[in-house]
Parts: structure tokens; sequence; C-alpha cells
């Protein structure tokens, strides 16, 4: 499904609405896929993102760093 995402699109309204202005390390498209999963999976809170994303932190690091 993330792979439907196109990436120019994203960063270009990322952009458009000040979301990439002091960036370091969570761009706009992380930060929209994260908050896609959040969504998807029904989570209430911020810590249960955290800990849900920690828990998949090998494969998330394979996810970004390969795409």
């Amino acid at each position: 499904m993330i792979k439907l995402l196109d990436k120019s699109i994203i960063l270009r309204l990322s952009r458009k609405y000040g979301g990439e202005y002091y960036v370091k390390r969570f761009g706009g498209r992380t930060h929209f896929v994260v908050i896609l999963y959040a969504f998807i999976m029904c989570f209430d809170s911020l810590r249960e993102i955290i800990v849900s994303l920690q828990a998949g932190t090998r494969k998330l690091c394979l996810f970004f760093c390969c795409n």
C-alpha cells in the first residue's frame, strides 16, 4: 500500500505547508507513513504508537533505508 503513494506528491505538499522547514531525520513522508499506520491500527495514544514502532525497529529500518 505504501508503494502506491507517490513520494514527490507527499514531498511537494509537505513543502507547500511548511512541513519540511526544519527537518533533521523525520521528514514528511516518514511522518505520513507513521500517521497512516497509527490510523490503520486504531491507536488511541502516542505511547501506543511509540511502543509499536519500537517493537518493529529492524523492519522499519530496512523499509526506510532501502526505499
